[in-house]
């Protein structure tokens, strides 16, 4: 799946100090609005996540990387498939 091109909708989970400006956590949404797993999106640069905040749902298009390892805060790690993205678009404010 490395380097295969996507285009999907996420609800952003963590997008802070924690993961940086230029990375978030998100929750993958289907065409018909149900959230699945966690997927890390990572950003070319800063300014493609201006005006993007956590608990935003967008758009994005990008291929995908692999996957992503990180620390829980709770003890233990999780790995998620991991996307670069080469354009992001706000879609919505305030998913769950």
């Amino acid at each position: 799946m490395k380097g295969m091109r996507v285009t999907g909708v996420s609800c952003i989970f963590q997008f802070d100090a924690v993961t940086g400006n230029q990375n978030f956590l998100g929750y993958y949404d289907d065409a018909g609005g149900s959230s699945f797993d966690l997927v890390n999106v990572n950003l070319p640069s800063a300014s493609v996540g201006n005006g993007i905040y956590q608990g935003d749902k967008v758009r994005y298009h990008g291929y995908v990387l692999g996957s992503y390892t990180y620390s829980r805060a709770t003890g233990g790690t999780n790995t998620v498939p991991s996307l670069e993205v080469t354009s992001m678009k706000a879609v919505g404010h305030h998913c769950s």
